[in-house]
């Protein structure tokens, strides 16, 4: 059984344009935890998704709402610092 083949849209790609670097120096980390702990939702111990990482992939989600949250969630995981 023959199938179509699989084409990359054209354009430019999602990881060009996102990275957690640059969601960072708009929203510097400390604001970010600063802003957590006022709601009470600040992370108690250390995971491989903190929470502070799931603000920078909702930013990106609400920049990016075109295009999908998988793009979303692998054009912002491939430049998250190692913790």
């Amino acid at each position: 059984m023959s199938r179509t083949q699989a084409v990359l849209p054209g354009g430019p790609r999602l990881s060009g344009y996102l990275s957690i670097g640059v969601l960072a120096q708009v929203y510097p980390i400390k604001s970010v935890r600063e802003a957590l702990a006022s709601c009470g939702r600040e992370s108690r111990r250390q995971r491989d998704l903190p929470a502070e990482a799931m603000v920078y992939y909702v930013v990106a989600l609400g920049l990016f709402r075109e295009s999908p949250q998988m793009r979303v969630g692998r054009g912002g995981a491939s430049s998250m610092p190692p913790q």
